[in-house]
């Protein structure tokens, strides 16, 4: 893969990511209303998905024939003014990238400075965590840490899950609810997200969407937890009772902690989860409206990620086309020479390298050709009528050499001539045959054959 398509990969699949994003809002406002808040969170993965499979770059890829052996249109061609554009992207865009990993790294080390100043908990916060595992149904063992220097509850990790608390003294249910939350967080994959939205922003820093994909993970996994905690199995604890510890852990850090999920936020976002929680819908949808629904999105989001790409193809060539460059050569003699058909004398040494054909297209093969030898390709069939041309590049340039074919009749069928040259054999019977390629001059010489059919 060159620079340039690497270029594009990154560019279309931040715009495609963005035009499916603005669809899934879309659908979230309508969805909110009837209170279907699992719904939405499970439209967003797909959002998610899209900022990470390159989809419109496969299709325009695809459509232009650059993972076909050989390919006409211009996508990805490269001119003068294309090569310095990629070049001067991928400066920026790396700088971004080191700086965003910068920022990955400062935050990654904060939140061990935090675990480094803590402490475990065995007490009663043990016992609670063991409480809320087997309610939930969790195998895995994650230990809670008090800190001192922590103002909310949190859980960080990915694959080494920990439970970060405020040092304080917990009251009552208060303890179980932030647990419980925190730990749902990690049961509907909220951490595993985070994880995926952040190099998102690493890699799509370019595009202010990223940050804002990251901050929905945040606020739908909250409403979901939410909507678990107060609606399902009947609600151990009531709406009121549940928002007045939230209410209790507004965050009032403005320091960024990754890939973390916080049990209170700001003000503003604990007031909207608290206004949809007294709506009192819990507009969970039937299977099969679900099914349609994620499909219809998938279907939607699939058009747009093929209209992108077209669009991108079609950006591009106008571009290629402008500044194409045409330069005029001097006329240079046409290579003629006549076909002879000739058996190998004992003096010539055959080499069969057996280095396939591709079925149509071209093939590429550089040989090292010793003095008074001949190499031969791999097999391959053809029906009478077709052309198979071969052109030979020698080093020196001076070389004399000699292309054609091995036919089935045993003789082989060839041409000779000096320097670079290209002949094309017309096949006179349907049979297997191989190309072969023959040094004439004195010396060692490398020859690069090109075989078109």
């Amino acid at each position: 893969m060159n620079w340039i398509r690497f270029c594009f990969m990154i560019i279309m699949t931040t715009v495609t990511g963005t035009a499916v994003f603005g669809i899934w809002k879309l659908m979230a406002v309508f969805l909110n209303r009837r209170g279907c808040v699992r719904e939405i969170r499970h439209l967003l993965i797909a959002v998610i998905l899209f900022f990470v499979v390159p989809a419109a770059y496969v299709y325009a890829a695809w459509s232009a024939g650059v993972y076909a052996e050989s390919t006409s249109r211009t996508l990805f061609w490269r001119t003068p003014f294309l090569v310095r554009a990629a070049d001067v992207f991928l400066c920026v865009w790396l700088i971004g990238v080191c700086v965003n990993i910068f920022r990955i790294v400062r935050i990654k080390k904060r939140l061990q400075s935090v675990i480094r100043d803590s402490r475990e908990a065995y007490g009663p916060e043990k016992q609670a965590v063991l409480r809320v595992r087997n309610r939930l149904q969790i195998r895995k063992q994650i230990p809670v840490y008090l800190a001192k220097t922590q103002s909310v509850p949190v859980i960080a990790g990915i694959w080494n899950c920990r439970i970060i608390l405020p040092d304080q003294t917990y009251a009552g249910d208060e303890l179980e609810m932030i647990l419980e939350h925190e730990m749902r967080h990690y049961r509907q994959g909220d951490l595993f997200l985070k994880g995926i939205c952040t190099w998102i922003r690493c890699v799509h820093w370019m595009n202010p969407l990223s940050r804002r994909l990251f901050s929905e993970v945040d606020r739908w996994g909250d409403a979901l937890c939410d909507q678990q905690i107060c609606r399902e199995n009947g609600g151990r604890w009531s709406g009121k009772q549940y928002f007045e510890v939230v209410l209790g852990c507004v965050c009032r850090d403005k320091g960024e902690q990754g890939s973390v999920m916080k049990l209170g936020r700001s003000a503003e976002e604990i007031k909207e989860r608290i206004e949809r929680m007294k709506k009192g819908r819990s507009g969970e949808l039937k299977k099969r409206v679900q099914a349609a629904l994620g499909i219809c999105f998938l279907a939607i989001s699939s058009v747009t990620a093929a209209a992108a790409g077209k669009g991108t193809e079609i950006i591009y060539d106008a571009v290629y086309q402008a500044t194409e460059r045409t330069v005029e050569e001097a006329e240079q003699a046409q290579f003629v020479s006549e076909e002879y058909e000739w058996m190998p004398g004992d003096d010539i040494t055959v080499i069969e390298s057996g280095e396939n054909l591709n079925m149509r297209g071209s093939s590429l093969f550089t040989w090292t050709i010793p003095e008074d030898t001949l190499r031969k390709s791999g097999e391959f069939y053809a029906a009478e009528g077709n052309q198979v041309t071969i052109m030979i590049v020698p080093e020196p340039a001076s070389a004399r050499t000699g292309v054609g074919l091995d036919q089935p009749n045993g003789y082989l069928r060839g041409v000779s001539g000096t320097g670079t040259y290209a002949h094309t054999f017309t096949i006179y019977e349907s049979g297997v045959y191989s190309v072969y390629a023959r040094n004439e001059s004195s010396g060692t010489i490398t020859a690069t054959v090109t075989v078109m059919r």
